[in-house]
């Protein structure tokens, strides 16, 4: 039965029937194309409405015809199959969609989480591809400087390192080394990029050179190279703590290839070469820094850690540098040091008291600094120490009681101590030299000291020292002409008051040298007997008020080289040639520096000793013409005369051409080098 026009469905009669395509074919799929019957107006085409019920229908499987429904059905069959379709993939869809993103989320999470972990630990990566085996704990790297790339540098310039190829600094050999072998400091400064020691230790892995000649890779079995790498770690370290490209003049052959021993104020040396070493091991392979000297070289920054790595140390000299800061603690540990000279930099904080530890040192040199406090009473128990200087500090407190019975010689002049000057110091069977000057001590010179072996006691500018006076006003310290061995004995500015007294120049003061008494508040005359101490060679009485004539005597110091007795009182002529036994002109016999300024000296000048290289005259009453025999002192080259009534000078004394003649601008003088 033929199809109506015009009806949209296509009516198939009940009774007919499909055949088979292909009876023998196997279908696995009911929505494959393969199993669809021909069209019936079409018998090209294949129906997608019509199905073979022996693949989709178990219950009908085995049929080889079957009955076809009213199309309209089928169509309605058709779009919830295709409905239902579509569902399944939109659900499939979402959920490759979910699983997306749980994906990528992932995958950035772990990225945040690694950066953070890298940053955390600084490290900057290395690039050798056979480095990377140290991740594994692999110790054996090949050392092939054609195969080496940086340890913590970029990869191709840009500032990128490339993460495929690369290792921790730390996770190298030589990385490994110092975290297993050095201290906390160290470690730490290991994870912080740019540190010093981080850029010591990134350059001696990157230097091929280096790493060929001492093997720095395979060092950890290896005790000549691993004392090598500590040796040079630490100098590279110091090198770059220091601003080492900052040194004038510069460091020669610092972060070269060399061997460090060949590097400028380095001096080394090895096992069994000394005492020191030869209890402790028979070893004599890789050597050890034992002295660094780089005295004014304008080094900076603070002293590293690492200095403590240089564990045979014996002298650290970096005199009159800018070294900041406070002492690092590993200092301390260095039990071989002998001398630390320190003196002239910025150095800062307390004194540690650590350094009685150092059982070796016999010198420690910490003048002009910074630092402050009191002096640690525990340094007395430095069993060796011979002198400590610590002049020009801001130390405060009181000094310790006592020091080590070894120590000859103490500086601390020029810092904030007070109190007495402690007894015990007189009895320190080696102490020579005694500097306190400039402090705030009191309670003058204690009778003690009579019994001690000081050759020079500095005890200038104590303005409070000698404040115990009688009911004359009289205060000397008596104690000073009993001791036997004194040299150079400074009591300018101390407060001493009163009468000078005399002295028996047979047994006392018989090895003076040197004699300050300036600017105090001494009276009277000059007792003649202290022109008699033949050992003097420095004689300073100025600003005081002494009175009536200079003594003659004074010809007889034929050591003298220095007399100033300027800024006083006294009267008289200068001793001349009445009595020839008794002029300074023929007397002393050494004399370079005369300082008489500023007296009431009257009279002519007299000839003067011919070694005479100043003369300081000005500020007296001296009249008449300067003498002409002024011209046989051949090595003079000061003259000043001004302020008094001389008339003229001269014209052989304007030849004799002296660097300063000063004759004041009231007197005619074209010599003169005054400045009116």
């Amino acid at each position: 039965m033929e199809a109506h026009e015009g009806e949209q469905d296509i009516l198939v009669p009940q009774e007919q029937k499909i055949e088979v395509i292909d009876e023998d074919k196997h279908y696995n799929n009911c929505d494959d194309s393969s199993h669809l019957v021909a069209n019936r107006n079409n018998p090209d085409e294949k129906d997608p409405t019509l199905m073979r019920p022996q693949d989709c229908d178990e219950e009908n499987a085995g049929m080889d015809e079957i009955e076809v429904p009213n199309s309209s059905v089928l169509v309605r069959m058709n779009y919830r199959e295709k409905k239902g379709s579509r569902k399944k993939k939109r659900v499939k869809y979402a959920m490759l969609l979910v699983i997306c993103i749980f994906m990528i989320v992932g995958v950035c999470l772990g990225s945040v989480l690694w950066i953070r972990a890298g940053k955390s630990n600084n490290n900057t990566n290395a690039r050798n591809p056979q480095e990377a085996q140290a991740d594994k704990g692999d110790d054996n790297d090949s050392t092939d400087p054609n195969n080496s790339t940086d340890i913590g540098s970029d990869t191709d310039g840009t500032g990128v390192i490339n993460d495929k190829n690369t290792i921790r600094l730390v996770d190298t050999p030589a990385g490994r080394y110092v975290q297993e072998n050095f201290g906390q400091v160290t470690r730490d400064a290991l994870e912080l990029e740019g540190s010093p020691a981080y850029d010591a230790l990134a350059w001696i892995i990157n230097d091929d050179v280096a790493n060929a000649n001492y093997g720095f890779e395979n060092m950890i079995n290896d005790t000549d190279t691993a004392i090598a790498f500590q040796q040079r770690f630490a100098a590279a370290t110091f090198y770059n703590t220091h601003n080492g490209t900052d040194w004038n003049p510069e460091g020669v052959n610092w972060m070269s290839e060399k061997d460090i021993c060949e590097w400028e104020g380095l001096t080394c040396g090895r096992f069994g070469d000394t005492d020191v070493f030869r209890n402790l091991s028979d070893f004599k392979g890789a050597p050890f820094v034992t002295k660094i000297d780089l005295r004014n070289k304008n080094l900076a920054g603070p002293l590293p850690a690492e200095i403590g790595l240089f564990t045979e140390l014996k002298e650290l000299i970096l005199t009159s540098n800018w070294i900041s800061g406070t002492l690092p603690m590993q200092l301390f540990s260095l039990a071989n040091l002998e001398a630390i000279d320190l003196y002239d930099n910025n150095l800062s904080g307390e004194l540690p008291t650590e350094f009685s530890n150092l059982n070796e040192l016999t010198g420690l040199y910490l003048g002009m600094n910074q630092f402050e406090g009191p002096i640690p009473n525990e340094w007395a128990q430095m069993g060796k120490i011979q002198q400590i200087w610590l002049n020009s500090n801001k130390l405060t407190g009181v000094l310790p009681t006592t020091f080590s019975n070894t120590l000859e010689e103490i500086d601390l002049r020029n810092n904030q101590i007070g109190g007495p000057l402690p007894v015990g110091y007189a009895s320190m069977p080696k102490l020579a030299i005694l500097n306190l000057e400039n402090n705030s001590l009191t309670g003058g010179i204690p009778d003690v000291f009579a019994g001690s072996v000081l050759k020079e006691l500095y005890l200038g500018s104590n303005s409070d020292l000698f404040t115990d006076v009688d009911e004359n006003g009289n205060f000397f310290p008596m104690v000073i002409f009993n001791m036997e061995y004194i040299e150079v004995l400074k009591l300018d500015g101390c407060g001493i008051a009163g009468r000078l007294p005399s002295l028996d120049y047979n047994t006392q003061l018989t090895n003076l040298r040197v004699l300050n008494l300036d600017n105090n508040k001494l009276i009277g005359n000059i007792p003649a007997p202290w022109g008699r101490v033949g050992s003097l060679v420095g004689l300073h009485m100025a600003n005081n008020n002494f009175m009536w004539n200079l003594p003659w005597t004074f010809r007889n110091l034929g050591s003298l080289t220095e007399l100033d007795l300027s800024q006083n009182s006294l009267t008289g002529q200068i001793p001349n040639g009445v009595n020839f036994d008794r002029d300074w002109g023929s007397g002393f016999g050494s004399l370079q520096i005369m300082k008489l300024d500023g007296n009431q000296l009257i009279g002519q000048i007299p000839p003067l000793p011919p070694t005479l290289v100043e003369i300081y005259l000005n500020d007296n009453k001296l009249q008449g013409p300067i003498p002409g025999s002024l011209v046989k002192l051949t090595a003079l080259e000061t003259f000043t005369f001004q302020n008094n009534l001389i008339q003229n000078v001269p014209e052989e004394i304007c030849q004799m051409n002296l660097g300063s003649l000063i004759g004041g601008c009231d007197l005619d003088c074209p010599c003169c080098t005054d400045t009116c």
